[in-house]
């Protein structure tokens, strides 16, 4: 009969040790990934930089290192704004499904029954601009930027359409194949606001921010403070940084901050393929919902399309969903969902992870960043713990 307080006591001590085990086992994963993060600043890879590690539950890891600002020796924050460049384009994706889902747009039908004066006639379909397999033409998008000093004067809708009489032509037959493109993304922002009565900028505010509690403060598509935002550069003596005069307008080349090549505050011509200007603890919260059984912004069927692998017209697959890139870890072939953004000065990139159900991003202030080097092992310590 007492034998069984006994076993209780036991069983009590073994559960604490196994605890107490499992949180030295964490905080020496926190640790290692840490040290690699820090490697990549003293290691001159990146000025400064933003991880955050996610589950449904919320911040698994998250730290910020480096300096926002080399001259100023302004240290980057978890607040600290970058530009995000190409991610933006997942978050136009999310617009256009919840669009989709109020039937105020269908994805199946051509781009031309609501913006009839594009030059590629019916045969786009809304589908094929979300999965990159429309056809539409990618011009190097080198110039389409102008100083954040000259937004005020700035006409978007001028600038698509010079850009449009450009390139009036496909560059193959739509659905047939995949083929990146940021015109894709730039008429798709002007889909979301043709259809939603608003510019591209209220209406992700209203319907897609703001439901996650994002702040215009956080995330939004203007710097919102000048002494929270983080410069971009370019390392000295890169092959960068040697061609950025042919690559740049030298209104956009700043001076050299030590080791690093300054890129003015600046804004793409097309919001929707790039504009956005974000924390990764802002992404995170977007990440953060994707990760929930119900999201905030997409009802299920929305978010089901979100993730869905699409398919050429003959039924080949291609390395994307309505929204998302489809890759794999080579080390260990865990596969993921992911978008990355880079540009005059950054360089970022989120992932997805369904199968071990956390998410990540990376935004970094320098464009020679390798953030697939910098995700590939950090989320890949992450994952080995959760076999332990």
């Amino acid at each position: 009969m007492k034998i069984i307080p006994y076993i209780l006591i036991i069983q009590l001590f073994m559960s604490q040790t196994c605890v107490t085990i499992r949180k030295s086992e964490q905080q020496d994963v926190k640790k290692r990934m840490f040290e690699f993060a820090q490697k990549s600043i003293e290691s001159n890879n990146t000025p400064g930089l933003q991880y955050v590690l996610v589950t449904a539950e919320g911040t698994v890891h998250s730290f910020s290192l480096g300096f926002a600002d080399v001259k100023l020796k302004q240290l980057m924050t978890t607040n600290t704004s970058q530009m995000i460049y190409s991610m933006t384009k997942t978050f136009t994706a999310a617009a256009i499904l919840k669009l989709n889902a109020e039937g105020k747009l269908d994805i199946e039908r051509p781009l031309s029954d609501y913006l009839p004066d594009n030059p590629y006639g019916s045969k786009v379909l809304i589908k094929q601009l979300l999965s990159q397999s429309s056809g539409l033409p990618n011009p190097i998008p080198l110039s389409w930027v102008h100083l954040a000093s000259e937004h005020p004067q700035y006409n978007e809708n001028q600038e698509l359409s010079e850009i449009l009489a450009k390139h009036p032509e496909l560059s193959f037959e739509p659905g047939t194949k995949y083929g990146y493109s940021n015109l894709s993304y730039w008429l798709l922002g002007k889909l979301i606001s043709v259809t939603s009565g608003s510019t591209y900028e209220e209406y992700m505010k209203k319907e897609i921010l703001s439901p996650l509690g994002l702040r215009a403060t956080e995330v939004g598509f203007k710097i919102p403070n000048d002494k929270f935002h983080a410069k971009g550069y370019i390392k000295k003596w890169s092959i960068i940084d040697l061609l950025s005069e042919y690559f740049l307008d030298k209104k956009f080349i700043g001076s050299y901050e030590g080791d690093w090549l300054n890129i003015q505050n600046h804004y793409l011509n097309g919001p929707a393929y790039g504009g956005m200007i974000a924390s990764a603890d802002a992404v995170s919260i977007f990440l953060i919902d994707q990760l929930k059984e119900n999201s905030k912004i997409l009802n299920p069927k929305a978010k089901s399309l979100f993730y869905e692998q699409q398919k050429t017209k003959d039924g080949y697959l291609i390395p994307m969903t309505l929204g998302w890139h489809i890759e794999e870890i080579r080390s260990n072939k865990i596969s993921f969902f992911y978008k990355e953004g880079g540009g005059a000065g950054y360089h970022s990139e989120m992932r997805i992870y369904p199968n071990q159900k956390f998410a990540s991003v990376v935004i970094a202030n320098c464009i020679g960043f390798d953030v697939k080097e910098f995700l590939n092992h950090l989320d890949n310590e992450y994952i080995e713990s959760l076999k332990r």
